[in-house]
């Protein structure tokens, strides 16, 4: 058994092709694991933070670096399997060129399949997402308002999730949370 430092099954796909391909390559199995287990995973990448001003079990995941719909699907995976209570603060997804209202609309469908308490967002085109959101959705204009929100909704075990494109700068928000 294999611990990794990453979040999210795609991690761990990830993990199997790279322990494939060293086997394959004839690297020893315990050097294939060590190599694995010391691996950190670069800022905004699916990095864990505990919060233990929050509480004990508080936890931030900065999934900050990128975003486009597959991975938006893939981080609130991640966050929807997490005991407690659940928040998930999304800014816009980049590039997606004419349909990105409706790339950001089809988030906010998969958000309610999930468990998520609360769907924060931020950027023109979230707005899409939020609208779509059933129960705890709620859209800012700018990040201190939306900062000063989510440090009201946090428990001692509340599990929040950060995501967004690079140019929506969302690692402030990691930064102002942790």
């Amino acid at each position: 058994c294999v611990k990794l430092a990453t979040l999210g099954d795609h991690n761990a796909k990830n993990a199997i092709a790279a322990a494939t391909v060293s086997s394959l390559a004839k690297i020893p199995v315990d050097k294939i694991i060590q190599g694995l287990e010391t691996f950190e995973p670069v800022p905004g990448r699916m990095r864990s933070h505990a919060l233990p001003h929050y509480g004990s079990k508080a936890l931030l995941i900065d999934d900050t670096y990128n975003a486009n719909p597959e991975s938006m699907r893939a981080a609130i995976d991640v966050l929807s399997h997490y005991e407690g209570e659940k928040i998930l603060i999304i800014g816009d997804m980049g590039e997606l060129g004419k349909k990105a209202a409706q790339y950001h609309t089809s988030i906010g469908s998969y958000i309610n399949k999930k468990k998520v308490d609360y769907v924060i967002g931020i950027g023109q085109l979230t707005k899409h997402t939020i609208d779509r959101c059933k129960g705890n959705a709620k859209w800012f204009e700018n990040k201190k308002a939306l900062i000063r929100y989510v440090k009201s909704k946090m428990k001692k075990n509340t599990h929040v999730l950060v995501k967004g494109s690079r140019f929506m700068k969302m690692e402030e928000v990691v930064e102002a949370l942790t």
